[in-house]
């Protein structure tokens, strides 16, 4: 089955279950769980063009009271990073970090992220002379002021 289905099954799902995350997140006490999902004519990252055909993304978070959160973001890809005869692909990030408010103007939030392509690891060239890792990780810190913003970024793996 291909990705595209899957992915058709899974808004389905959500949508079927939205009422029951809706509920859900009334009756936490410990955290509010939120959800999205959206299609995007190009997927742009960092300025360079990830998938220039429209892409399905979906994002999943909870965020604890105490400021710890778990995020999922998935988008689909017109290539696969293990196979350049493959036409199609899934990106999972998977986040865990810390945020807080400082107070009415300030926040910060610092996170780890683990890039996981379909089918991800270590892509070799043809003639085996090259290698290069497509799972990542990545540190993330960022300082808000208002609508500004300021943040670090350090890549914990080198990857393609």
């Amino acid at each position: 089955m291909s990705q595209l289905p899957k992915l058709g099954l899974l808004v389905l799902l959500v949508s079927m279950t939205s009422d029951t995350f809706a509920e859900d997140t009334q009756n936490l006490s410990r955290g509010e769980l939120s959800a999205a999902i959206g299609v995007v004519n190009k997927y742009i990252y960092r300025g360079g063009e990830e998938n220039d055909d429209p892409s399905v993304q979906f994002g999943l978070e909870y965020a604890y009271n105490s400021g710890i959160f778990l995020d999922y973001w998935g988008s689909t890809l017109n290539y696969d990073s293990s196979d350049a005869n493959q036409d199609h692909g899934f990106e999972h990030d998977f986040y865990i970090g810390y945020g807080r408010a400082l107070n009415e103007n300030w926040s910060y939030k610092s996170q780890i992220v683990s890039y996981y392509y379909q089918n991800g690891g270590t892509v070799y060239s043809e003639d085996g002379s090259d290698q290069r890792r497509t799972t990542g990780f990545e540190i993330l810190n960022d300082v808000f002021y208002k609508d500004l913003s300021l943040g670090l970024g350090v890549m914990l793996t080198d990857v393609n």
